[in-house]
């Protein structure tokens, strides 16, 4: 089967016309502090919180972020595993001036579930990620003393992320805009080559090296923030969630594979939807499975490869029959088709 040439990938685009010179206010970004990435938000609002207790941390989360975390911070962790209905609250031990990070992984995480155990659990400082999902309806209403998202992961940006905070007064030097970080302008060029036909992988593996690397608390580059509030949101976010449910329904239901988050089962408020996730029977088939994908040019991305010392059996098991399938708003309703078709083709 003929496949468009590395036509599905993780890797961000320029932006496609069609969605710029649209934008309009979104409320999570009034009053916001806007950064470099989202880790850089995270550590922005860990200084902000004054910790003195523990961290704690989801096991199925980034491990190069934790072991950055982990150097200047006492962890600890509990489990929260995306396709559970709800955390695994007697994992989580936090203390009142412990801080929790909550991870809305995948767009699969309960609001619910957090605002019970808030109630009980008030002298937490809650932390939330927002990096699937930054404009969810979670993100939109919850009142956690932070919440941020990395806006890269879901928008053609090479940088930026905004962090708000119950009650915080936003610094006006992280208000606005600054210069772009070395990690940016190499992701930005790798989308340029990109449009230019010219296979910019190493570029984009080089950003991501850069990035994982800094401890840097870094603004958002004045081009990313410009260009945030020129983007159609709305329009993207819906196209995403359209391609994704063709893709589901030409997939079809198999012993092999399931989805977790199904377009139909998501209420259909486009901003909560990521990307489709496969998980997948066991390992052996995942990694055939992958391997198969990127022969047919689907770029499918693992969360994570290397889950690290910190993380739990469950989250390994998890993490090793799972991936994710970059269908988004650049793609057409044939390029979802064909790419459950390159399921059923390996099948």
């Amino acid at each position: 089967m003929e496949m468009p040439h590395e036509k599905i990938k993780p890797f961000m685009p320029l932006p496609p016309r069609e969605f710029v010179g649209r934008g309009g206010a979104c409320a999570l970004l009034e009053g916001a502090e806007f950064f470099s990435s989202g880790g850089a938000a995270l550590l922005r609002a860990l200084e902000l919180s004054n910790l003195k207790g523990r961290l704690w941390l989801p096991h199925y989360f980034c491990p190069k972020l934790g072991a950055l975390l982990a150097k200047v911070y006492s962890l600890s962790f509990y489990e929260d595993l995306p396709g559970e209905s709800a955390p695994r609250f007697e994992s989580l031990k936090a203390r009142p001036g412990d801080a929790v990070l909550v991870l809305n992984c995948f767009g699969l995480g309960n609001f619910g579930a957090w605002k019970e155990w808030r109630i009980s659990n008030g002298g937490a400082i809650l932390i939330e990620d927002h990096s699937h999902a930054p404009f969810s309806r979670w993100a939109m209403e919850s009142d956690a003393d932070f919440k941020f998202a990395s806006l890269r992961k879901v928008l053609p940006l090479p940088d930026g992320a905004y962090l708000k905070g119950r009650g915080m007064r936003p610094s006006p030097f992280f208000a606005r805009a600054g210069s772009m970080q070395p990690f940016a302008a190499e992701a930005l060029a790798a989308a340029a080559l990109d449009a230019a036909g010219v296979d910019a992988r190493s570029r984009y593996y080089s950003a991501e090296s850069m990035l994982v690397s800094s401890r840097k608390i870094s603004r958002m580059s004045a081009y990313s923030l410009e260009l945030l509030y020129m983007l159609d949101l709305s329009s993207m976010a819906r196209r995403r969630l359209e391609n994704a449910g063709i893709f589901s329904k030409a997939l079809g239901k198999s012993e092999n594979f399931s989805m977790l988050n199904i377009p139909e089962n998501s209420g259909r408020f486009a901003f909560d939807f990521y990307y489709p996730v496969i998980r997948c029977r066991d390992s052996s088939l995942r990694d055939k499975l992958y391997a198969h994908l990127r022969r047919e040019g689907i770029f499918a991305a693992i969360y994570w490869g290397s889950m690290g010392p910190c993380a739990s059996e469950p989250a390994r098991s998890l993490s090793s029959r799972t991936f994710v399938v970059p269908i988004d708003f650049r793609h057409t309703a044939a390029d979802a088709i064909k790419a459950a078709e390159a399921f059923s083709d390996f099948l």
